[in-house]
């Protein structure tokens, strides 16, 4: 009976600190889904035009992110150099200054009536 004991309270002690570490992940997956979403609903205040304000509110969202990500601990690298890539991939589909510009039509003027 004795010899049960140990496996049965090994697992239960296992599974017990699984939890808190599952409920801290967790959370933490939420707190970012949180950003993300007020973040996004943020963006769609923002004119397609204005550039100055659409910088200053990357910058902040930047920083926001940065500060939930040292509140949440060191991250796994990995995943840090996939937020990197996917931040400049957003940052380059919204960089309207890079926007493919209509090609230049030259216009001939109208002939003159009598």
């Amino acid at each position: 009976m004795p010899e049960m004991r140990a496996p049965c309270l090994a697992a239960l002690l296992l599974l017990c600190g699984a939890a808190p570490a599952q409920e801290l992940e967790r959370r933490q997956q939420s707190e970012s889904f949180d950003l993300q979403l007020r973040q996004s609903q943020q963006e769609l205040g923002v004119p397609p035009g204005d550039l100055q304000r659409r910088q200053e509110m990357e910058s902040l969202h930047l920083q926001q992110r940065q500060r939930l990500d040292n509140l949440s601990g060191e991250r796994d690298p990995s995943k840090r150099e996939m937020e990197r890539q996917n931040s400049a991939r957003e940052r380059e589909q919204l960089d309207l200054r890079n926007a493919p510009q209509p090609p230049y039509r030259q216009t001939r003027p109208l002939p003159m009536q009598d």
